[in-house]
C-alpha cells in the first residue's frame, strides 16, 4: 500500500460500526554507491578494499560482497579482498535490501617472477662476468638491484662483474619484491699459474717453477731484469742475493699461447731470499813443513749466533775463539768454518798443507846396456828418505833398504830399473832408468869335407842365430869373414877352424870345431861310394877329392853296362841324372882315368849307391 492515511471503518453483525484513521508512512529510499578504494598491490596479497556509500532504509545497514548470500560486514569499507568480481548489496533492519547495478571486478595481479641468465668471467684477469635478468608478472615498472640500495629501472643488465656470489632483487610499481637465486660466476683458472719448489730461502736459493697447466709456452721474468722465455719443462731459477738484508723477488709468468683468444694471463709469486751470513776467517801460513803442525788461524765473523770448525783430520770444535790448531801427521788439510745467523748458513773452505821434507829420488849407476848376461850396479844418492825400495823391472823380487845394489840380466830385453824412497809422513818419491840388454848370437857352422889336399878348398857355412856379421878363422894364419866361404889350404896338416859373430850391437859368440880338417899333399884321388842327391846341400853330388891332377875321364855305368854319365872335369860330378830325369837308386859302377902333374896315370874303379 503506498504510504497515505487511510480510513478504516469497521460494522459488525449487528451493525455496530467504528472507524478509525490510519496512516501509513514509507521510510526513506535505500540508496548506496560502492567502489574499489584500494587495489591488490602484489599477487594474492588479499590487500583490496571496496568502500560502499549508502544512505536511506531503516535501521543498521549491512553490507554484502557475494549478492546477498553473506551479509558479514557492517562496515561500509570492505577489506581483506580477493582478486575476482564482487556483487555488492545492502540490507537495512527490515530485510530491504538494494543491489549495485554494476559488478565491480578486482584485479589480482600476475605473480612478480624474475629469470636472467649468467656469464663467467671470461679471462683470469680483468671483470668481464655479466647477469641478465629479466622480470614479468606484477606490475610494471620494474626495478632491479644487486645491492637491495642501488636500483636500476627498465633494464636488468648487470655487467663488468668480478667472480663470486651474486642476488638480483627486483620490485615493481607495487613494491612487489622477488629476488633470484644465489648466482655464483666463476673465473677461469690461470693458464700462466705456475707453483714454487719454495717461496723462501737462504742465497743462493734454487727454485724449480712448474706450470699449473702442461704444454703452455711460458715466459718468466724476474724483477731484478732477468727473464727467461720459451720455457715448457720444469724450469729452476737460482736466486742470490748479496746483500745484508732480505730481498724479495717478483717472478711473473705470461703465456705466449692461450686457447682463450683476447685474455692476457699473467700470474706472479713472491720469493723471499734471505741473505747469507758474512764469513770470514784469516790464516797465519797455508802450509808449513814437518815435523812443523801448528795451524794458526783467526775469526773474522761477526753478528753470527753459532759457530762449527771442522779442521779436516777427524776433530771439530764450536769455539768462536779458537785460533790453533795441532796436527798429528802431514797431510793435505781442508780447514771448514761454518756459521749459523739463525735462519741461514754459510760455510768457508781454506785448505792447509802439512808437507814432508822435500824428497828428490836420485842413483847413479854402471853402464845401463850390454850384451846378455848384463850386470848393472847403482847406488842410492837421495836426500832426506828413511827408506827405500829397488824394482829391476825383470819380475824378481825387489829389494828393500840397500844404498848400493848389482843385478844380473840374463835375457836379453828392455827393463826399467825402478827407485822408490820413503820420507816424512808416507811422502815418496821415484826415479828410474832404462836398461837394454841386447841378445848374444849363437855361433856354429857345417863344412864339406874334413879330409883334402893341400891346394884343394874347403867349403864352410855359417849355421848361426841372430848374427848380423861373420869373422872365421881357418887355423892356418889366415882369416875371412861372410856367412859363406871357401878356403884354399896351401900345405898340409890338421888345422882348427873358429867362427866368430856378431850382431848390430857388437855382441858376439865364437864356434871352434878342433881339427876340423886334415889337408895331405898325397896325390892319391878318392871317391866316395854313396851320395844322396835330395837337394838338401849334403852329398848331393858324386865326385872325388883330389890333389894336382892334369887331365881326368869319369864314366858311371849302371847295371846293364849303359853310361849314364861321363866328363873330363874332376870338378864337376854327377847329380844322379840322366838326359835331365832321376836315376833310380840303385848300384851304380864307376871307371876313372887320372894324369898327375908328374905324368902319372892312375886309372881307378869301383862302386858307388845312390840314395834317394
Amino acid at each position: 500500500m503506498p504510504a497515505t492515511q487511510y480510513v478504516l471503518n469497521v460494522t459488525d453483525k449487528n451493525g455496530c460500526f467504528a472507524e478509525d484513521v490510519i496512516t501509513l508512512t514509507q521510510p526513506e529510499k535505500l540508496v548506496y554507491s560502492a567502489e574499489l578504494t584500494r587495489k591488490i598491490a602484489c599477487h594474492n596479497d588479499g590487500g583490496a578494499e571496496i568502500t560502499v556509500s549508502a544512505s536511506g532504509g531503516t535501521g543498521e545497514l549491512r553490507y554484502s560482497v557475494d549478492g546477498g548470500l553473506t551479509y558479514p560486514s557492517a562496515d561500509s569499507v570492505i577489506t581483506g579482498l580477493q582478486g575476482g568480481h564482487y556483487k555488492i548489496k545492502v540490507r537495512d533492519a527490515n530485510g530491504c535490501t538494494q543491489k549495485y547495478t554494476d559488478d565491480i571486478n578486482v584485479v589480482n595481479p600476475e605473480v612478480l617472477m624474475v629469470d636472467y641468465e649468467s656469464y663467467d668471467v671470461i679471462c683470469h684477469e680483468g671483470n668481464t662476468g655479466k647477469i641478465v635478468a629479466t622480470a614479468s608478472g606484477g606490475t610494471k615498472p620494474y626495478f632491479y638491484s644487486l645491492d637491495s640500495v642501488n636500483w636500476q629501472q627498465v633494464t636488468g643488465l648487470f655487467d663488468n662483474l668480478s667472480d663470486g656470489a651474486y642476488v638480483v632483487k627486483v620490485h615493481d610499481q607495487n613494491d612487489c619484491v622477488v629476488q633470484t637465486d644465489e648466482i655464483n660466476l666463476k673465473r677461469p683458472n690461470s693458464v700462466a699459474g705456475f707453483s714454487v719448489s719454495a717461496s723462501s730461502g737462504c742465497s743462493p736459493l734454487s727454485v724449480v717453477f712448474t706450470q699449473d697447466y702442461q704444454g703452455l709456452i711460458s715466459n718468466y721474468e724476474i724483477s731484478n731484469g732477468d727473464k727467461i722465455f720459451d720455457r715448457v719443462a720444469p724450469t729452476e731459477y737460482t736466486f742470490v742475493n748479496e746483500g745484508t738484508e732480505p730481498e724479495i723477488f717478483k717472478v711473473t709468468s705470461s703465456v705466449l699461447y692461450t686457447a682463450r683468444v683476447g685474455c692476457d694471463d699473467t700470474s706472479s709469486v713472491l720469493i723471499t731470499v734471505y741473505p747469507k751470513p758474512k764469513i770470514d776467517f784469516r790464516m797465519g801460513f797455508d802450509s808449513i813443513v814437518w815435523p812443523e803442525s801448528t795451524a794458526n788461524f783467526v775469526n773474522m765473523t761477526k753478528g753470527v749466533q753459532s759457530v762449527h770448525w771442522d779442521f779436516g783430520d777427524g776433530t771439530t770444535s764450536d769455539d768462536p775463539e779458537v785460533s790453533t790448531h795441532e796436527y798429528s801427521s802431514c797431510g793435505n788439510y781442508n780447514i771448514v768454518l761454518s756459521v749459523d745467523d739463525g735462519r741461514c748458513t754459510n760455510t768457508l773452505i781454506k785448505p792447509f798443507v802439512v808437507a814432508p821434507r822435500p824428497l828428490a829420488a836420485t842413483f847413479s849407476s854402471s853402464k845401463l846396456y850390454g850384451c846378455q848376461p848384463w850386470d848393472v850396479s847403482a847406488k842410492n844418492e837421495s836426500k832426506n828418505s828413511d827408506s827405500c825400495k829397488w824394482d829391476f823391472g825383470d819380475g824378481s823380487d825387489p829389494v828393500y833398504n840397500l844404498s848400493e845394489v848389482t843385478h844380473s840380466y840374463p835375457d836379453a830385453g828392455d827393463y826399467v830399473l825402478t827407485l822408490t824412497i820413503y820420507g816424512d809422513c808416507g811422502s815418496q818419491a821415484v826415479t828410474t832408468k832404462q836398461i837394454n840388454v841386447f841378445s848374444k848370437p849363437e855361433a856354429g857352422f857345417e863344412q864339406n869335407l874334413d879330409t883334402l889336399y893341400s891346394g884343394q878348398y874347403l867349403k864352410l857355412e855359417a849355421d848361426a842365430v841372430s848374427a848380423d856379421s861373420y869373422k872365421w878363422n881357418f887355423g892356418d894364419g889366415t882369416f875371412g869373414e861372410g856367412r859363406t866361404i871357401d878356403h884354399r889350404y896351401e900345405f898340409e896338416g890338421t888345422f882348427n877352424v873358429s867362427l866368430t859373430v856378431f850382431t848390430a850391437n857388437s855382441c858376439s859368440d865364437t864356434a871352434t870345431t878342433h881339427s876340423a880338417v886334415t889337408v895331405i899333399n898325397s896325390p892319391i884321388v878318392l871317391y866316395p861310394n854313396a851320395f844322396s842327391p835330395d837337394g838338401d846341400g849334403k852329398n848331393d853330388v858324386f865326385k872325388p877329392i883330389h890333389g894336382d891332377v892334369a887331365k881326368f875321364k869319369l864314366v858311371i855305368l849302371n847295371r846293364r853296362g849303359v853310361i849314364v854319365f861321363q866328363t873330363t872335369n874332376i870338378d864337376e860330378g854327377w847329380d844322379g841324372t840322366r838326359n835331365g830325369r832321376p836315376c833310380p837308386p840303385d848300384m851304380y859302377v864307376w871307371k876313372a882315368m887320372s894324369v898327375l902333374r908328374d905324368k902319372q896315370t892312375i886309372h881307378q874303379k869301383g862302386n858307388i849307391y845312390l840314395f834317394r
